[in-house]
């Protein structure tokens, strides 16, 4: 496939931009702490766009479009001044935004700067648009969803390792091991226990490892 024209993405943003905004006008109206922007909606303006080819492959027709959604999300991302007075999070189904100060509970934004900084980088690359194929698209999504409910679970995880929201991932090498040794069945602890320490570390480690 071939990297969609400059032209064609700068229209993207157009669109998007435009669907935050006409959203933001009625929040702020009608005082709304927090609204949200379906990635669904957002793919239907983006998909008649001059210029952008998408391939005959249903599921891979939709990749195209959501890397095309995701990559100017992560653009409108990058001017946050245009939304004031809300703060934008990229979450898995779209945009939230959220006014500032205010804390929205249950909230899934992908919020952990590693996680973001990481997903920036990939829709920012644009040889996953170009060499895509059906297969890995669906590889894609499996790891994606793994990393993304590890990350949904981090506080619950840290918690169990009895370690901070603050915690580096050093800290929680040395915890697992510490309490890995005294719970394992092996030296007369708790197989559940030694099971919930093990899952613990693993969801973490899906999300902060290096």
């Amino acid at each position: 496939m071939e990297e969609p024209k400059a032209s064609s993405i700068r229209e993207a943003k157009y669109l998007i931009h435009n669907t935050v905004q006409t959203a933001l006008a009625h929040a702020v109206s009608e005082g709304s702490i927090c609204f949200s922007i379906e990635e669904y909606s957002c793919i239907q303006a983006v998909t008649h766009i001059d210029g952008l080819v998408w391939s005959s492959d249903a599921l891979l027709s939709l990749f195209q479009k959501h890397f095309i959604v995701r990559h100017c999300f992560f653009c409108l991302n990058d001017t946050p001044t245009d939304y004031a007075p809300y703060q934008m999070a990229i979450a898995p189904t779209g945009l939230v935004l959220t006014r500032t100060n205010e804390k929205t509970v249950g909230s899934h934004a992908v919020s952990a700067d590693s996680i973001v900084a990481e997903l920036r980088d990939f829709y920012f690359d644009f040889s996953h648009y170009t060499q895509a194929t059906s297969e890995s698209v669906v590889a894609l999504m499996s790891s994606f969803w793994v990393k993304f409910n590890s990350l949904d679970q981090r506080e619950e995880s840290l918690a169990r390792l009895s370690l901070t929201p603050q915690a580096t991932w050093p800290e929680v090498i040395a915890r697992y091991r510490q309490m890995a040794q005294a719970c394992h069945p092996d030296r007369g602890g708790s197989e559940q226990e030694f099971h919930e320490v093990r899952q613990a570390y693993d969801r973490l480690k899906a999300v902060m490892a290096k």
